[in-house]
């Protein structure tokens, strides 16, 4: 290599080593967000409040969403508008304990959520800066009945809610006892039969008399009224709070969207729920008529454009990329066709050379896609991610660039799938079905497209077995179903094929 060549790949390492392309997940890079974000319709919607629930795959944005909802606190002050989140952003869940003690009963759950909620308006009405005689009565109210305990975060109200949705479903009013003689000791034997009368309740009781959840949420809504104000309440990370088993995730949201249904006709609170769309199909799939009142909604969706969008603009949020290719990233963002030139500009035509081969960024798609068909915005941005590493290592070992490429060499593109389908399997995939890890990890060094048949040899189950855990991994994205109703064939793809070192080819 020549001095200039050298000085050339110095630069460019250079740019390399200063590239961000931000972090896979909302949580991550939650200050940063601002910089990529697009004000779509669907935003406008939000922000409007014409839209209650966010549907969406892992890593499609919900939590992008959601964290620019609460970091747009100047936008919604202006429309009256104040936001209170239910769940700690990032870290330990504040409904960690409840798989230890869940609720007994749907009803229970229900009021759950709901006393819940009365703490956290309670707690934004405490922390308000005005308070109005029906606020100052309501969070005096919450405090009597210790709802509102002193300095009390998330975890603590909630925490508090549960301890009274327990005393109201569990705790009897009286006790009744009888007492009987064992003939065989001589000893008084208790039993639940007379009437034992409690001492005088305390304050607090005669005040839990004269609790109803569905009360005291009207009673916040007047008081929210009462200072002008509307207060959105957001769930998000429902897939980590309920995480332990199946059935609590299905009772848990399945309470809180009925609860969702009874309190959206108050007119100063909602509720913005942000859940997966694999989880609702979940809680569903059997039957849940509450669903089709469920209509303020949306799904987030990605096509091939908003990919491409979302990458050109991590790359322009970069001072090095606008130098290096001395553009004004304005100008390139209002034409999808300079998004495009931009991109390749950088990247290399094709990974795989040929008349009949996808161009670079759909062959990324291609290998991103899961078994729906659908691409997220996490697996790209974490692609990129391990493209730009792998890039940094071979030039710092003195490896040049091929004479097409200005920062990315073709070569790196499969080496860098290898880490992104080992996250995905690993810490995504196996980590939230841990009951498909036995047949899934029974793939390894397999073919890549199977039927019954085949997978009946490998996992050596029943005829029933292998068609209903078959179907498990359909729903769940590792297999793309493919064939007839009849004859149906399970192709596993690109994604998760190198973290389980699969071979191309149909099974035999």
């Amino acid at each position: 290599m020549n001095i200039e060549a050298a000085a050339v790949e110095n630069a460019k390492l250079v740019v390399l080593r200063n590239l961000e392309l931000g972090a896979r997940t909302a949580e991550e890079e939650a200050g940063a967000l601002i910089k990529y974000f697009v004000e779509t319709d669907q935003w406008k919607r939000m922000l409007n409040g014409r839209i209650d629930v966010v549907y969406g795959a892992k890593g499609a944005g919900k939590s992008a969403i959601y964290t620019l909802l609460g970091n747009a606190e100047k936008e919604l002050r202006a429309g009256k508008i104040i936001t209170v989140t239910a769940e700690s952003p990032r870290g330990a869940t504040v409904f960690r304990n409840i798989a230890f003690d869940p609720p007994a009963s749907e009803r229970e759950f229900i009021t759950l959520w709901k006393i819940y909620l009365v703490c956290l308006l309670g707690k934004a009405l405490q922390e308000a800066d005005k308070r109005g005689d029906i606020a100052q009565k309501f969070v005096d109210k919450l405090v009597a009945i210790e709802l509102l305990p002193p300095g009390g975060g998330l975890a603590r109200l909630f925490k508090a809610a549960r301890e009274l949705a327990q005393r109201l479903f569990r705790t009897p009013k009286t006790v009744t006892w009888t007492a009987a003689v064992d003939p065989n000791s001589g000893m008084i034997v208790p039993s639940r039969t007379a009437e034992y009368s409690p001492s005088p309740p305390a304050k607090q009781e005669l005040e839990l008399d004269d609790f109803s959840p569905d009360d005291a949420l009207e009673e916040a809504d007047k008081a929210f009224a009462e200072l002008g104000l509307n207060c959105w309440v957001l769930f998000d990370r429902l897939d980590v709070a309920f995480e332990e088993t199946r059935e609590l995730e299905k009772n848990a949201l399945r309470a809180l969207f009925r609860a969702y249904n009874d309190i959206k006709g108050l007119n100063n609170i909602a509720l913005k729920i942000f859940v997966r769309s694999d989880i609702w199909r979940r809680i569903t799939e059997a039957g849940f008529a509450e669903a089709s009142h469920i209509t303020r909604t949306v799904t987030i969706r990605w096509d091939n454009e908003s990919l491409l969008n979302l990458a050109v603009r991590r790359l322009l949020n970069n001072q090095c990329v606008i130098d290096l290719l001395a553009v004004d990233p304005n100008h390139v963002l209002k034409s999808l066709i300079r998004q495009r030139e931009i991109f390749y500009k950088l990247f290399p035509r094709q990974i795989d050379s040929g008349p009949n081969k996808p161009d670079t960024f759909e062959w990324m798609l291609g290998r991103t896609k899961d078994g729906t068909g659908g691409n997220a915005p996490r697996e790209l941005i974490h692609f990129m991610t391990e493209i730009r590493d792998e890039q940094i290592r071979r030039l710092e070992r003195g490896e040049a660039l091929s004479a097409d490429s200005v920062l990315f060499d073709r070569s790196i593109f499969k080496v860098a799938l290898k880490a992104v389908s080992e996250t995905r399997l690993n810490q995504t995939f196996l980590a939230e079905y841990p009951e498909l890890r036995l047949y899934v990890m029974a793939l390894q060094r397999e073919k890549t497209l199977h039927n019954l048949d085949t997978l009946g040899k490998i996992w050596n189950v029943s005829k029933e077995e292998i068609a209903s855990k078959a179907a498990a991994l359909v729903a769940a994205g590792f297999f793309e179903a493919r064939g007839t109703k009849d004859d149906p064939e399970f192709w596993v793809p690109f994604l998760y094929r190198d973290a389980l070192e699969m071979v191309q080819g149909t099974a035999d």
